[in-house]
C-alpha cells in the first residue's frame, strides 16, 4: 500500500497538470483562431509559458533523479525570464500603445541579463522537499528576478486600469475588466510561490493560475 506522503505527492501533481492541459489549449486555440492577430499570439506565448511552468512543477515532483529534475527546472526558467517583456508587450498591443516601444526593449534586454544565470545556483540553488513534494529553491538572482517580475505586473494592471477609466466603450471596457482580472489573480496567484521557493512548507498555489489564465482568455478571445 502506498504510503502516506505519496499519496500526498500524487495530489499535489494534480492541479499543475490539469494546468498543462489547460493552459495548452488555451495556446493553440489562441493561435488557431488568430494567428494573424498579434494580441493573440502574445497571449498564445503567455499560455505556453504558463504551460512549460505547469508542467516542470509537476516533473520536479515526479522523476526520481533529483539532479535531472533540478535540470528540467533550470531549463523552465531559460523561457520563463521571457515573461517580462511577453506581458508587457501584451498590454501594449492589446490596449494599441504605440509610444512606448523603449519599455518593451528595456525589458526584453533585462531577461537577456538574467538569461545566463538560470543554470547556475545563483537562480535556482537546488530543490526542496516539502509535505506535498519538491520544488525549486531560490537563489539570489530569483529574488531579483522576481521582484523585476512584479514591477512589471504593477505596471501592466496600472496601465490597463487606466484604459479601464478611460473608455467610453462598454464592450470594451468589459474585455478590460477579464484581462485585468485574470492577469491580476494571475500574479497574486504565482506571487504566493514565493513562499515555498523561499522555504516555507506552503503549498504552491501559482499551481492554480491557469483558473484565472481562463477568465483571461474571455477578454481576449
Amino acid at each position: 500500500m502506498p504510503a502516506h506522503g505519496d499519496w500526498v505527492s500524487s495530489l499535489h501533481v494534480v492541479p499543475p497538470i490539469c494546468g498543462f492541459g489547460i493552459l495548452f489549449s488555451l495556446a493553440l486555440i489562441s493561435f488557431l483562431r488568430g494567428r494573424r492577430n498579434p494580441t493573440n499570439l502574445l497571449f498564445s506565448v503567455i499560455c505556453l509559458m504558463g504551460g512549460i511552468i505547469n508542467a516542470d512543477v509537476a516533473l520536479v515532483s515526479l522523476i526520481p533523479d533529483k539532479t535531472i529534475a533540478l535540470r528540467v527546472d533550470r531549463w523552465t526558467y531559460f523561457f520563463f525570464v521571457f515573461s517580462i517583456p511577453v506581458f508587457i508587450q501584451f498590454v501594449h498591443t492589446f490596449l494599441d500603445i504605440r509610444h512606448r516601444t523603449w519599455l518593451v526593449v528595456s525589458a526584453y534586454a533585462a531577461s537577456f541579463m538574467f538569461l545566463p544565470f538560470v543554470h547556475t545556483p545563483h537562480f535556482i540553488s537546488g530543490l526542496q522537499t516539502f509535505s506535498f513534494g519538491a520544488i525549486a529553491k531560490a537563489g539570489p538572482i530569483y529574488h531579483l528576478f522576481s521582484g523585476v517580475v512584479g514591477f512589471a505586473m504593477i505596471y501592466c494592471l496600472y496601465v490597463l486600469t487606466a484604459a479601464m477609466r478611460r473608455s467610453r466603450d462598454a464592450a470594451r471596457r468589459n474585455r478590460i475588466q477579464y484581462i485585468l482580472f485574470g492577469m491580476g489573480f494571475s500574479a497574486l496567484l504565482i506571487s504566493l510561490n514565493m513562499l515555498p521557493v523561499s522555504g516555507f512548507n506552503i503549498y504552491p498555489l501559482g499551481n492554480f493560475s491557469f483558473i484565472p489564465a481562463i477568465v483571461l482568455a474571455f477578454g481576449v478571445l
